[in-house]
C-alpha cells in the first residue's frame, strides 16, 4: 500500500507531443444535414477543400475514387481528409450530417493533409435528430465546443504515427513558414505564384514542384483553399456584403468570387450564410 502521498510531478514528465497538441487549432467552417435521392446525391472529381466527415443517418451511399470505394453504412461516421478526390453516389437515398473542418497544428498547415485515403472512423453518437437540428440552428459556442469534442474522439481512433505526423508537420512548417506568411498576409489580393518565387528567390517552376512534392497539393489549390476558408470566415462571422467579401478574399469581379465559392461548397455565399445548403459532397 502507498503511503497516501500526491507526487509533484516535473513539467518534463509530460511528453513533447503535448506541446505540439496544445497547438492545434480547431474550425468548423460547415456543419448541416443532408437528405437526397439517387438523383440528386451524385458527383465526380471532388477534390475536398477542408476534411470532411460524414455522419451517415440512413441510405445505401458510397464513396470512392481510383484507389478506394466504400460503402457508406448508417450509424458510421466517414472522413475524407484535405485535398482528397471523392466521387459519390447512392443507388435509392442517402442519408447524413456532415462537417467541413480545419485541424491546423499551425496556421495553413492541417494536421490531416494528404493521409491520402477515406477513413471509417466507427460508430458516432451525437443525439436525437432534433436535438442536433437544434444545434446547427442555434450555433452556440456550448454546440460548438460539443461538435468539436464529438469530432476529437472520433479522430482518435485512428490508428495513425500520430507523432512522426505532427513531426513533419513542425519540419515543413518550419521551411515553408516564410510561403504561409506570404500567402495570409495577402489572402485580400490576387496571389501570384511568380510574384511569391521572385520573393523567396526561386524560380516559380522550382517553387511549384517543390511545394507539390512536400505538401502533396499544388501551390495554386493550396491558396485557393486558404482563400476559401477565409470567405466561410467572413460570411459566418460578420455582416459584410458580398461584394466586399469577394474584395476582402482577393477578387475584383463579385461573380467570379461566387462561383469559386460554389465551385469549392457546393452552396452560394448567400446559401451558406443562411445555413442552407444544397451540397451534396
Amino acid at each position: 500500500m502507498g503511503t497516501g502521498k500526491v507526487a509533484n510531478l516535473p513539467l518534463r514528465c509530460f511528453h513533447p507531443l503535448s506541446q505540439l497538441l496544445s497547438q492545434l487549432r480547431f474550425e468548423i467552417h460547415i456543419f448541416n444535414y443532408y437528405r437526397g435521392t439517387s438523383g440528386s446525391w451524385y458527383g465526380n472529381d471532388n477534390i475536398m477543400p477542408a476534411n470532411v466527415i460524414y455522419f451517415v443517418t440512413g441510405g445505401d451511399g458510397q464513396i470512392d475514387n481510383d484507389s478506394q470505394t466504400v460503402k457508406l453504412i448508417p450509424g458510421n461516421a466517414y472522413l475524407m481528409p484535405v485535398n482528397t478526390l471523392v466521387n459519390h453516389s447512392c443507388e435509392t437515398k442517402i442519408e447524413k450530417y456532415w462537417m467541413m473542418f480545419s485541424l491546423d497544428i499551425f496556421p495553413a498547415v492541417d494536421i490531416l493533409q494528404n493521409l491520402g485515403e477515406f477513413r471509417n472512423l466507427g460508430k458516432f453518437n451525437l443525439g436525437k435528430h432534433s436535438e442536433i437540428m437544434e444545434r446547427t440552428v442555434r450555433r452556440s459556442i456550448a454546440d460548438y465546443i460539443f461538435l468539436e469534442s464529438a469530432v476529437m474522439q472520433l479522430l482518435s481512433r485512428l490508428d495513425m504515427p500520430w507523432e512522426e505526423i505532427l513531426n513533419r508537420k513542425v519540419y515543413r512548417e518550419k521551411i515553408y513558414r516564410k510561403i504561409f506568411n506570404y500567402i495570409q498576409e495577402r489572402l485580400h489580393t490576387v496571389i501570384r505564384i511568380e510574384e511569391l518565387a521572385e520573393n523567396l528567390d526561386l524560380t516559380p517552376a522550382h517553387l511549384s514542384r517543390m511545394f507539390k512534392n512536400d505538401m502533396g497539393q499544388t501551390l495554386k489549390s493550396f491558396i485557393n483553399r486558404k482563400k476559401f476558408q477565409r470567405a466561410c470566415a467572413l460570411l459566418s462571422g460578420t455582416s459584410m456584403k458580398v461584394k466586399e467579401i469577394a474584395r476582402e478574399t482577393g477578387f475584383e469581379d463579385e461573380y467570379y468570387f461566387m462561383r469559386f465559392f460554389s465551385k469549392h461548397c457546393g452552396a452560394s455565399p448567400t446559401q451558406y450564410r443562411r445555413r442552407k445548403f444544397p451540397f451534396k459532397g
